[in-house]
């Protein structure tokens, strides 16, 4: 059995762990990641996103309802709130931290997206977790 030292231990590889273990690493901690095997969301291929600026049913309003919809209005609002309100910084902070997701004229091209009203959509073109 092999023994491991860590400031931080992230149990689970799915996009939430995905995400605690770059920011906990950002913060300068020696982080350890440790899943089951192969689950669908580390191999994730799209982010749903709303930008500022862009049409008003592409604002995290919108977001937020296909969201709730998608949930079938059992999901939790103030989380529902907070993830359509971050989803562009995200977006952002991957793309920072070397993902690279598909761009048309510097803009990210966007897919539908099950759920979505609207093509919005931000992905790359193999595994965005594989590339996290």
């Amino acid at each position: 059995m092999e023994e491991l030292s860590t400031d931080v231990l992230v149990a689970g590889g799915g996009v939430a762990g995905l995400r605690a273990a770059t920011r906990a690493a950002d913060l300068g901690c020696k982080v350890v990641l440790v899943q089951r095997g192969a689950a669908a969301s580390p191999f994730l291929h799209a982010v749903n996103a709303a930008f500022a600026g862009g049409p008003q049913d592409d604002q995290p309003p919108a977001l937020f309802a296909n969201m709730m919809a998608a949930g079938g209005f059992i999901n939790e609002p103030r989380l529902v709130a907070l993830l359509s309100q971050r989803a562009e910084a995200e977006v952002r902070y991957y793309e920072s931290i070397g993902v690279e997701f598909v761009k048309v004229n510097g803009q990210f091209a966007r897919r539908q997206a099950a759920g979505s009203t609207r093509p919005r959509g931000v992905y790359t073109q193999g595994s965005a977790g594989a590339l996290m």
